[in-house]
């Protein structure tokens, strides 16, 4: 198994092509990220934010927004898809694995 460079996460970028033809990109998340995160978040449902975080939250917590950008701290890893939506690069998802 090929160890990660975390020093160009980039490389690590999958383009995927969807049945409708749209283009998404799945990446590991950096640091600039933290805002459109904070976006994509706000962006979710009550139930959403509940059911990740068992509770009643608007966003991510600082603490934990730090945890989200910094891949490989402590063996933490988040990755983010991205979606070009009217034209701006927005966030459709994100999974974590730690």
């Amino acid at each position: 198994m090929t160890p990660l460079r975390l020093d160009d996460l980039r490389q690590h970028t999958d383009i995927l092509r969807l049945r409708s033809g749209n283009v998404l990109a799945v990446r590991f998340v950096e640091p600039d990220d933290a805002e459109a995160l904070q976006r994509y978040f706000r962006s979710l449902s009550v139930r959403s934010r509940y059911n990740r975080f068992l509770g009643a939250m608007i966003e991510l917590p600082q603490a934990e927004l730090e945890h989200f950008i910094h891949v490989g701290d402590r063996d933490r890893f988040s990755v983010i898809a991205i979606m070009a939506i009217d034209g701006v690069e927005t966030i459709v998802g994100e999974a974590r694995y730690g």
